[in-house]
């Protein structure tokens, strides 16, 4: 069956073989079946089953996030982050990319005279030009001059943080569990 938005729920005959060695019948279901099912359950043990349910949902969505942000993290000479820094006289953010931020924040500095402040930072990823290049385009309406935005830090860290995830890297605050 299909909805409207295109999700099937599917229901199959199929059959397993049991802890005894003995084939059984089945049925096997999607997740949209599912969720569709066990979500629609009453009483209490129907409220411990949704709440497990969502603990799992989201432990698989950490984990998931975790892995790609493995896959994506510093593996080659040319990989670099992406970074957003703050001028403290004028209140406009730059989002840029680098292989090491801080000397990059630093040279920006001596070359203007201006105080400025790491606001946020990416681990080193394949994609940083890529992440880069989405946000000023998020952002252009927002541009002052070059790659300097007015526009608060904390929303170019939101914005950083949910593209790449988008772009595959899954950082969205997961940097501290890297290995």
């Amino acid at each position: 069956m299909d909805t409207s938005n295109g999700v099937k729920y599917l229901l199959e005959p199929d059959v397993y073989i049991d802890s005894h060695g003995r084939t059984q019948a089945c049925h096997r279901v999607n997740r949209p079946l599912f969720n569709y099912v066990a979500l629609n359950y009453t009483g209490e043990k129907a409220n411990i089953y949704r709440m497990r349910f969502i603990d799992q949902f989201e432990a698989m969505d950490r984990f998931i996030k975790v892995q790609l942000a493995k896959q994506m993290i510093y593996q080659k000479e040319e990989d670099q982050s992406v970074y957003i820094i703050k001028n403290e006289q004028t209140g406009l953010v730059k989002v840029g990319v680098a292989k090491d931020p801080e000397a990059r924040m630093n040279t920006l500095a001596n070359q203007s005279g201006c105080d400025l402040q790491m606001v946020y930072c990416t681990p080193r990823c394949k994609n940083a030009y890529s992440i880069e290049q989405d946000i000023h385009k998020r952002l252009s309406e927002d541009r002052e001059v070059g790659e300097w935005f007015n526009v608060p830090e904390v929303e170019v860290v939101d914005i950083l943080q949910s593209m790449a995830l988008d772009f595959g890297s899954g950082f969205l605050g997961l940097e501290d569990n890297y290995e």
